[in-house]
């Protein structure tokens, strides 16, 4: 159910052109941070998986206790760009939900209206 400012919002044209390149701005923006972060999960991912092959190859007990130390310092990055991913598509998805709302609305609103235009003709 809509809120009365909602109903307002549509009535009076919300749909702006530069309301409209705001939102795919933000969106855009909202999209480059979830590539940026699955880059990085990419990156500290194969690091992690390498500390891991290294750390299965050595059967010297020194050297694996650096070994680990190394592992446990790429989980932790990895864990780290794993959350903002998480975080990135969250806000993406949130925003997109909440746009596509208002556009849906605006866009009933918009046949609505031509159809009675249409009907007055």
């Amino acid at each position: 159910m809509e809120s009365e400012e909602e109903e307002e919002e549509v009535e009076e044209g919300s749909g702006s052109p530069e309301e409209w390149s705001n939102v795919v701005r933000e969106l855009q923006a909202k999209m480059e941070d979830l590539r940026t972060c699955s880059e990085l999960i990419a990156k500290h991912g194969g690091a992690l998986q390498r500390a891991l092959g290294e750390l299965e190859i050595n059967v010297d007990a020194e050297s694996a206790q650096g070994k680990s130390k190394a592992v446990q310092e790429r989980a932790t990055l990895f864990r780290i760009a794993s959350n903002a991913m998480m975080n990135s598509c969250t806000d993406y998805l949130n925003m997109a939900l909440n746009h596509g709302h208002k556009w849906t609305r605006l866009l009933q609103h918009e046949r609505e209206q031509r159809q009675r235009l249409q009907e007055m003709v």
